[in-house]
């Protein structure tokens, strides 16, 4: 083939792909401009509508009033009607974005003898009033019944002739009940402000849970002194923050006997480090899913997720932390190593340059000499990692010897920096491995054998590059 056949094949190629884009361009934008001509309330001057009034068959005809009170991503709305308090701006959002984006996939006019009551539109399922600053009225929108094919749902403008027929996933915002619209978060406080928790139960032991955080650490005080686990009180902390009705119940209940109220199950006592407080009380079961349960010193009454209760009345075990130091190895700052009359200090240090990588140095004075990281890390990995066989709460002072915690064989320091300095002391009898925090005394716990072999082994690969570096300082 002669090379100006091909130039000429060339071209017709890139124009032939160039009218294949053109026509999918003009294809695209024809479907948008078709789409946008299907927009039901694409004309409301939307920055003017302050207000929704709902009529919904979900509130027996009740209405609901919404008023926006400022604006945003959620906005802020307020509920006026039938109760007044703040609505959940993301569940008016959604109900406004129903609205300004909805669209018609068809619409007709009604043949004769037709009634609005033949399409659920007569009552209507759901008749929805938008209003502007000064109360007039922008638009009026009736929802009624599915189609009777496809499910989709029948719907009207006032002052329109035409029936028109919206996609059936519009359903749940378009036909609301007040319970979707409020505010279903029962607190303002914040999970990282939380200080101190207390969870007392009737009929449970221990009927008192008690909790306070200490930079960073959660320790029970009641029933005794412990230490917590940091991973079950922070979910717990996070529960407590996002806490949200299932459902509401009643308004103003003066009579708290038939919700088991008048004696909690569970009361629930949430401080913050700035001194601000909430008390929550859980009643009897309301239901498979939900019990009762009210903001101490308010008269409503909501259903919270059983799950939530459940939680709160579980054992000891469930909140106790199962290591004797509460740390995070990655987390470390520096440490403190002790085996008879042999200490050395570890720091570590984030070189200049270099943000991402931290190193370990042996601190003797004002001396600083870099240790391989690799091997100190996988002491305090093993140790973080250690699960416990056993744990004692009632150990005497007595029976310290026969777990080798009278003269421990390695005393640890450790320096988390969210955390306070905690101190873990080794035992080793035999096989066994003994771990204890002074802080609390009389609790021991008795190391699995796997993890008890790994933290040794750690510790005497540790100790010999420990060893090597006093040996040649002592060349020097």
């Amino acid at each position: 083939m002669r090379p100006k056949t091909l130039i000429v094949l060339g071209i017709l190629a890139v124009i032939a792909v160039g009218l294949v884009v053109l026509d999918a361009y003009w294809t695209k934008r024809r479907e948008r401009q078709e789409e946008a001509t299907k927009k039901v309330l694409a004309t409301l001057p939307w920055e003017k509508i302050t207000r929704l009034e709902v009529q919904t068959e979900k509130e027996k005809g009740g209405l609901i009033v919404l008023e926006r009170t400022s604006a945003g991503s959620p906005a802020t709305w307020q509920i006026r009607q039938p109760i007044q308090e703040e609505a959940d701006g993301s569940a008016v959002d959604r109900l406004w974005s129903g609205l300004k984006d909805l669209s018609y996939s068809k619409k007709f006019v009604m043949a004769s003898g037709m009634k609005l009551a033949d399409f659920g539109l007569d009552p209507p399922r759901s008749l929805i009033h938008l209003k502007d600053a000064e109360g007039h009225t922008v638009a009026t929108l009736r929802v009624g019944q599915k189609t009777p094919v496809e499910g989709d749902l029948y719907a009207m403008l006032e002052g329109s002739p035409d029936i028109l027929i919206v996609p059936s996933w519009r359903e749940s915002t378009l036909v609301p009940a007040l319970k979707d619209l409020r505010n279903r978060r029962l607190t303002t406080l914040k999970a990282p402000d939380l200080a101190r928790i207390v969870i007392e139960r009737k009929g449970l032991e221990p009927p008192t849970l008690a909790f306070r955080k200490d930079k960073g650490l959660w320790r029970l005080e009641q029933p005794r002194p412990l230490l917590a686990s940091t991973s079950t009180l922070a979910a717990l902390a996070s529960t407590i923050e996002f806490l949200e009705a299932e459902d509401f119940v009643a308004e103003q209940a003066t009579d708290l006997a038939p919700y088991g109220l008048d004696q909690p199950e569970v009361r629930l006592t949430v401080e913050t480090a700035q001194g601000a407080q909430q008390v929550f009380l859980i009643g009897k079961k309301r239901d498979d899913a939900t019990f009762f349960a009210q903001v101490a010193q308010r008269p409503r009454i909501v259903a919270v997720r059983r799950a939530v209760v459940e939680d709160l009345q579980r054992g000891l075990d469930y909140w106790r932390s199962q290591q004797a130091a509460d740390f995070e190895s990655y987390n470390l700052q520096s440490a403190r190593l002790r085996e008879g009359t042999q200490t050395w200090e570890l720091v570590k240090e984030t070189q200049q340059g270099e943000t991402w990588k931290e190193r370990w140095f042996l601190k003797t004075g004002a001396q600083k000499k870099e240790l391989p990281s690799n091997t100190i890390e996988d002491l305090f990995r093993e140790l973080d990692y250690a699960e416990a066989a056993t744990i004692r709460d009632d150990v005497p002072v007595a029976e310290l010897a026969s777990m080798g915690l009278n003269n421990p064989a390695l005393v640890v320091e450790v320096t988390d920096k969210d955390k306070p300095t905690q101190t873990i002391e080794i035992g080793r009898v035999g096989d066994k491995m003994y771990t204890r925090n002074p802080a609390f005394p009389s609790t021991v716990f008795e190391l699995k054998k796997e993890p008890a072999d790994k933290i040794w082994r750690a510790w005497e690969e540790l100790k010999k590059k420990l060893t090597e570096q006093k040996k040649t300082e002592q060349k020097k």
